[in-house]
């Protein structure tokens, strides 16, 4: 047998006329399955969130249950009508239910009490299968179920059958105890044996058939809002307390038991006062004794620290003699050293005069000849210049003769000539100083314009960079207002189409990807000022971008995923090639001690300042610790400004732990500079140009403010860049100009410097012609010759005679210079032989000082030794005492002197004769030792003392258990009359639809509802009835339905069932029957509700913007 759908659909898709339900074909298993819809069906792989609440039943399959082989019955998630005729196996899907999810037989309200009795005739077992929904918040056990629960109960004639749990295609079943079942039920609020929650036809029928049903109406109200269990807590507190105060009673009367035993042992042990008298001597001696032996080891401590005291003065003395000793020795050997470093020294100066003087020697005789060759030279220089002389005289005469001839005939034109030639000449030199000058001018003109050029350039690429930041900002105002701010489209271009293909592929992953980490972060209120400096921080694009996975195998099926997603821009890196995962296992959210920084909260100079990771919110706990491993937030400082943070870090002197809580790494600012924290202060660490996208900037006027004033600030630069190139523009065509018309100036100068030489050589040429002139000029040019032979002949002259007074000099003074370096060399043979005399008298001193320190060496290793033995012996005796003086003191007390100074021997002594003396005087009490009597006289104290505390303690456990239920029965009687009125009003409300009017009347005390209803409430002298029978049967299942509809207000159940709500109800009343029931499931859309009725809906559900579904059951053959 199979149960289909009335009207397959979606619940968001127009609804199919009513008219268009079909019946089911014949068979058990034939026909094809019905059509499942999306809320119903189970989920697939990329199916949307779940809409509804968990424990909603998707599906209810049995197999031989009562009249049924085999049924399975689709349920929708919301609304469903079950229809059929009487007989068609409706009921069996209710107690379905109600056994599949362990309740008792007699939940059902029919005479058994076994589910045996539902096995179909003829078979030996029944089976029953409800799927339950698991998919929403809060899952029962998601691992071992995922999204559907599969509760399996099987029922066997011979034996009791047995639970089973499953997901919901079958795998991970697993067999399970009535109490797991029972668990689940609790887990998802199911109260299928609530008559409120499943209404049967019999619980129905007891309700309001009969007078005496008062006490049912009023347990009804309790169970429909969840008071039932408070009532039974408060129950069995109510027991506890009178089961304690019976504990108290007993306690108070075995007391003076416990009381009389404590006094007659005390009384016993006060009676042996002897022989307490003997304990207090005995022990006095003990701790004597105890003591004694301490100070025997202590005495020869003393004696071992005396000698240790000694040895470490002698070690003391024999240091300080050695020490000097020392000195003494240093100071001789340096003084030795001393003067064996000025004997060498002088040695080293002898050597050298003595060879200086050789040389000198050498050099003396080399000037002598010298001497003799210089005066040969001046003598021949003095003959040559001697005939020179007279031939410069003949020269002379003759020259005297041709220039009184020329003088008178061409004295004038000379002078006229010479004249023009040094104007010309003149005028040469002008004419060059000032092409050097414009030269030098055209020069210094070019470097300013190769300047000039480069700072064009400069201002060129500085407009180029402005441009482009411009034209930057307005792309990302652009893109803000047409993205909407879709953070994963700000992450990457192809970040939203990897997403959806990760949801698609969910179930192909052993562990669903989280990422991109930016999706899970969002700034807290109040902090959106630091969303750049936190998305720096976070490692930008880059790091927002990230993905995590805890096996090898996700990151493979990710990074395949991204290769096959549709290419991009073409100027933007494709996804996958940029694409990071970071691979770690899951685990908690890392505790809040765990990434402390220490640093920062002892230090008030730091802990005004936030941390990145107190400004940010990380909905999932994996990618919150994936954040904390990759970027450390706890360790970044976030602070306004650059000044702020290296003043706050100069207050700070931070330190920085070895091995210790994280400390603080780096401090970022407002604009996302990141700066990195060393010993030496903060060090700029800039992000890269487009790592920082705005991804964490959820406020988008804000944002939008910031990009608009950063055009702002853009477009300013960008006019001033412009300005600067234009004026560099302008400077360059002045240079430009300047340099043209100095060219030009150059080139005339030139010209007339081309003419000047020209005139100059033209007045040389003219002044040459005459032939007297050139005679004269030959004359002067002999003469001229003459006399340079002259000079050079006297100098030659002057020269060898100044060599000779120069050697001869030179002589006298390698002369003198030889006598010093003579003397000079007998000196420092007087003193090396001083020096000689002085080291060896310094040698025997340094010999006997060093054997005098060999022997304040050996005195001090002695006394050395001396003092490690006393000091071992010493340390042996102090940790002897060390670990003797605690159990001393543990033992008897504070330390005890004796005043006869006895040895540890001679008190032993006395201890044995006094326990002699204490066994003599224990005969006479039986044989009982002070101790036994004290320990018998203390346990009874104690067995007292307790009793009456263990007394006092449950009074009191008694009085504050009182109190408490005292309050909350006052507080479940509050409840119990606020939810009666509540129903009151629901139970008449719901009755003024048909005309009629009711009430509900409450006696809290006694704990009964009576019911009273008025059938023309606009009829003040209508008669009304507390008494059901006096209804008709549609007045009655109207009232019934009302009564139960008010007590839905309560529950909380996922699902409610009510079985043929509408018997003996007319078309009046059904149809205002199913608006009330469709009005309330209007109102709680994420909860079930299952209808069962034996007539055809048809008719009031025809029209309906939103149909239920509808399941029509075979008719009976």
């Amino acid at each position: 047998e199979r149960a289909t759908t009335g009207m397959p659909r979606k619940r968001a898709e127009p609804a199919t006329p009513v008219e268009d339900l079909d019946d089911v074909s014949d068979g058990e298993t034939g026909g094809s399955a019905p059509k499942r819809s999306k809320s119903g069906g189970r989920k697939g792989p990329a199916s949307a969130p779940q809409e509804y609440e968990n424990g909603v039943v998707r599906e209810v399959v049995v197999e031989n249950f009562m009249n049924h082989s085999h049924l399975r019955v689709e349920l929708d998630p919301h609304v469903n009508f079950i229809v059929g005729k009487n007989g068609s196996g409706k009921s069996a899907v209710v107690l379905a239910l109600q056994a599949g999810l362990g309740c008792k037989a007699q939940a059902s309200g029919k005479n058994t009490s076994t589910h045996k009795n539902y096995i179909k005739h003829g078979a030996d077992s029944a089976c029953i299968k409800i799927h339950i929904a698991n998919g929403g918040g809060d899952p029962y056990r998601p691992d071992d179920f995922g999204e559907t629960v599969v509760v399996e109960h099987r029922i066997e004639k011979v034996g009791g059958g047995g639970y089973y749990l499953s997901r919901g295609d079958g795998s991970g079943r697993m067999k399970v105890n009535k109490g797991e079942v029972s668990r689940l039920c609790e887990h998802f609020n199911i109260k299928a044996d609530n008559p409120c929650a499943v209404l049967t036809q019999e619980h129905a029928k007891k309700f309001l058939h009969g007078n005496n049903n008062e006490v049912t109406l009023y347990d009804f109200f309790l169970e429909a809002s969840n008071l039932k269990d408070m009532k039974e807590k408060h129950q069995q507190t109510l027991s506890m307390i009178e089961k304690a105060k019976a504990d108290v009673e007993a306690a108070e009367a075995k007391l003076p038991t416990y009381e009389e035993a404590a006094a007659k042992a005390k009384a016993e042990y006060d009676g042996a006062v002897a022989l307490k008298r003997m304990d207090a001597q005995l022990e006095e001696l003990n701790k004597v004794a105890m003591w004694a032996c301490i100070a025997e080891r202590e005495k020869r401590l003393e004696a071992q620290s005396a000698a240790e005291a000694a040895a470490e003065a002698d070690l003391r003395k024999n240091t300080q003699e050695h020490s000097a000793a020392r000195d003494e020795f240093k100071a001789q050997e340096k003084a030795l050293q001393e003067a064996q470093a000025e004997a060498d020294d002088l040695m080293k100066q002898a050597q050298d005069a003595s060879s200086s003087g050789k040389a000198l020697l050498e050099a003396q005789n080399k000037r002598k000849k010298s001497i003799k060759l210089a005066q040969r030279a001046a003598t021949t220089a003095r003959d040559e210049g001697q005939t020179l002389e007279e031939q410069i005289t003949q020269a002379k005469l003759r020259l005297d003769g041709y220039l009184e001839d020329l003088e008178k005939n061409q004295q004038t034109q000379r002078a006229a000539l010479e004249r023009d030639r040094l104007e010309a000449e003149e005028e040469v030199a002008a004419l060059q100083r000032a092409i050097g000058e414009k030269q030098q001018a055209l020069q210094a003109s070019k470097r300013q314009h190769d300047a000039a050029m480069e700072g064009i350039e400069a201002s060129r690429a500085e407009v180029t960079d402005a441009e482009r930041r411009l034209q930057q900002i307005a792309d990302d105002r652009r893109g803000l207002d047409r993205d909407s701010f879709d953070v994963s489209k700000r992450l990457h271009p192809q970040m939203p189409e990897l997403i959806a293909a990760v949801k698609k592929n969910e179930r192909s992953f052993r562990s669903p990807p989280i990422g991109p980490l930016g999706s899970y972060v969002k700034m807290k209120a109040g902090k959106e000022e630091f969303a750049k400096a936190a998305e720096a921080a976070l490692g930008g694009l880059r790091g927002l971008s990230q993905f995590v996975v805890a096996e090898k195998e996700d990151e493979e099926l990710l990074r395949r995923l991204a290769h096959g997603l549709k290419p991009g821009p073409p100027s933007v890196p494709s996804l996958s090639s940029v694409l990071r995962v970071f691979k770690r296992p899951r685990e908690a959210r890392f505790s809040a001690r765990r990434i402390e920084v220490t640093q920062r909260a002892q230090n008030p100079h730091l802990a005004r300042f936030d941390v990145v990771l107190e400004v940010i919110n990380v909905e999932d706990d994996h990618a919150f610790n994936a954040i904390v491993d990759l970027s450390q937030p706890e360790a970044r400082l976030l602070i306004p400004t650059e000044e702020e943070a290296r003043e706050a870090l100069h207050k700070t002197r931070l330190k920085f732990p070895q091995g210790g809580p994280t400390r603080v790494q780096s401090v970022v600012i407002e604009n996302g500079t990141t700066y990195a924290v060393d010993k030496q202060g903060l060090e700029e660490r800039r992000p890269l140009e487009g790592q920082v996208g705005n991804v964490l900037c959820a406020d988008v006027s804000h944002l939008k403010r910031d990009l608009e004033k950063q055009q702002r600030e853009a477009a300013e630069e960008l006019k001033q860049c412009k300005a600067r190139l234009t004026e560099a523009e302008r400077a360059k065509e002045r240079d430009v100009k300047s340099e043209v018309a100095g060219k030009k100036e150059v080139k005339t100068l030139q010209k007339q410097l081309s003419d000047a030489k020209a005139r100059a050589r033209q007045a040389v040429e003219q002044g040459e012609f005459d032939p007297a002139a050139q005679e004269i000029e030959e004359s002067r040019s002999e003469i001229a010759s003459l006399e340079s032979s002259l000079r050079v002949e006297q100098e030659k002259l002057a020269k060898a005679q100044a060599e000779v007074t120069k050697l001869e000099a030179a002589l006298g003074d390698r002369r003198n210079e030889t006598s010093e370096v003579q003397e000079r060399f007998s000196r420092l043979n007087e003193l090396i032989n001083e020096k000689s005399s002085e080291v060896d008298a310094l040698t025997g001193p340094v010999s006997r000082a060093k054997h005098g320190l060999r022997k304040f060496e050996r005195a001090g290793n002695e006394a050395k030794a001396a003092r490690d033995a006393a000091k071992k012996e010493g340390a042996r005796l102090r940790d002897e005492i060390d670990r003797l003086l605690p159990e001393v003191e543990a033992a008897v007390g504070e330390r005890v002197e004796d005043p006869q100074q006895r040895s540890e021997e001679e008190i032993k002594r006395e201890i044995e004769k006094l326990q002699a003396r204490q066994r003599k005087q224990e005969k006479k009490h039986g044989g009982k030792t002070l101790s036994s009597l004290e320990e018998l006289a203390r346990k009874t104290q104690e067995v007292s003392v307790r009793k009456r505390e263990e007394l006092d303690g449950i009074k009191l456990t008694t009085k504050g258990t009182q109190e408490n239920f005292d309050e909350r029965y006052k507080f479940w009687r509050k409840s119990c009359k606020a939810k009666g009125k509540q129903a009151a009003l629901d139970f008449n409300g719901r009755l003024t639809r048909k005309g009629h009017a009711g009430n509900l009347d409450f006696n809290h005390r006694e704990e009964k509802l009576s019911l009273q209803v008025v059938r023309n409430s606009q009829d003040a002298h209508a008669a009304g009835t507390t008494d059901a029978r006096n209804l008709s049967g549609g007045e009655r299942s109207f009232t019934t339905l009302a009564f139960e509809l008010s007590m839905w207000e309560f529950m909380e159940t996922p699902f409610r069932v009510l079985d043929e709500f509408d018997v003996f109800m007319d078309d009046t009343y059904r149809k205002i029957a199913v608006d009330a029931l469709l009005e309330l499931t209007s109102t709680q859309q994420h909860r079930q509700f299952i209808f069962l009725t034996p007539q055809d809906m048809h008719p009031f559900l025809k029209g309906r913007a939103n149909p239920p579904h509808v399941i029509k059951m075979k008719d009976v053959r």
